[in-house]
């Protein structure tokens, strides 16, 4: 399965989430893209909007390899295979990580329409979203914060992941909604026709999402799990 952008994603997970799960819940994306997602889900289900700030881990020498994700209270999530196999030095980590938390207090700062997910996570059931997962420890980050914040239940949902990065999730995350996978993700934009990597925070353009009957046809085979 193929998304033509982010708006057609959102829909599609909509429709599948609308038989998934019960409200009342609030729904939280991971700037810049899942929040775009997120936007889409909460107007649908008349939900509180939140934003989960985490932020990759990026390699210094090679910002577009990650090993991680860095929390709004600053509580890292490696990928230790990944560490070792990049010989990254200590030195390293800590540089990738002041760069990851000026990152993610700028992107904070840039959405102070959008109430934080530390505002509303205590004793809610929270569903977090984001445009895909490829490792899965960027969502990993933002299901741990929520723990930590004491959310009652956390339920990830994506339009698409790769396989690794849902077994990775499965044994965190209460529920997990998936409507596509693949053992080779290597990039989410492989499953989008049109992914702007400059992606703003706002809402899709109305018309941008897909109509219930295009979705219907679409959404084949969602992976649906639950603890």
């Amino acid at each position: 399965m193929r998304f033509r952008d982010r708006a057609h994603a959102a829909q599609l997970l909509a429709d599948q989430l609308a038989g998934a799960l019960q409200p009342p819940f609030v729904i939280s994306g991971i700037p810049t893209g899942g929040l775009i997602i997120a936007r889409t889900l909460a107007r649908r289900f008349k939900a509180p909007l939140t934003a989960a700030h985490v932020r990759r881990l990026n390699v210094p020498s090679s910002p577009d390899r990650a090993f991680g994700a860095l929390d709004e209270r600053g509580s890292a999530v490696l990928d230790p295979a990944a560490v070792r196999a990049l010989h990254l030095t200590l030195a390293d980590l800590e540089h990738a990580r002041t760069r990851a938390w000026r990152e993610l207090h700028r992107v904070s700062a840039l959405l102070r329409d959008v109430m934080s997910l530390r505002d509303m996570a205590p004793h809610r059931h929270i569903v977090l979203t984001d445009e895909g997962m490829t490792t899965g420890f960027t969502m990993l980050a933002a299901v741990r914060a929520a723990r930590r914040m004491a959310a009652a239940s956390v339920t990830v949902a994506v339009p698409c992941a790769s396989t690794d990065a849902i077994q990775r999730l499965e044994r965190e995350a209460d529920a997990i909604v998936c409507l596509t996978s693949s053992t080779e993700l290597r990039s989410v934009s492989d499953f989008y026709e049109h992914l702007d990597n400059d992606a703003r925070t706002h809402a899709p353009p109305t018309g941008g999402a897909a109509s219930n009957e295009a979705a219907h046809d679409d959404a084949a085979h969602p992976i649906l799990t639950s603890h």
